[in-house]
């Protein structure tokens, strides 16, 4: 069981940033799967309440996003978020081997 809030806190966190299979966040954590089903439902609704009662929820409008950085001139902002190429090989033959198209077998 997880207890207290900053357990609980992290537990949620550590699930929407590593984007872990329930499985996985339940053998992290030493509880069910299903149990972590139930929690991140449950806390995510919690969290995303108290950010929308602090006005911290996410916008989804540049302008908008735009007057709430201005109103805050004074500090600094970072995007936590990377976007990771693919690498994919230069080779033409090599391409049409590894990306033919369909993968499955099917009997």
């Amino acid at each position: 069981m997880l207890a207290g809030g900053d357990v609980k806190l992290f537990f949620l966190l550590t699930y929407l940033k590593n984007n872990s299979l329930q499985q996985h966040q339940a053998a992290s954590f030493g509880i069910s799967q299903a149990r972590v089903s139930q929690l991140s439902t449950a806390l995510l609704g919690v969290l995303n309440q108290v950010l929308a009662r602090r006005g911290l929820l996410p916008v989804r409008d540049g302008g908008e996003l735009a007057q709430r950085l201005a109103a805050h001139g004074e500090l600094v902002f970072a995007y936590d978020g990377v976007e990771r190429g693919v690498p994919r090989n230069q080779d033409r033959e090599a391409q049409a081997e590894e990306y033919s198209g369909k993968k499955k077998r099917t009997a």
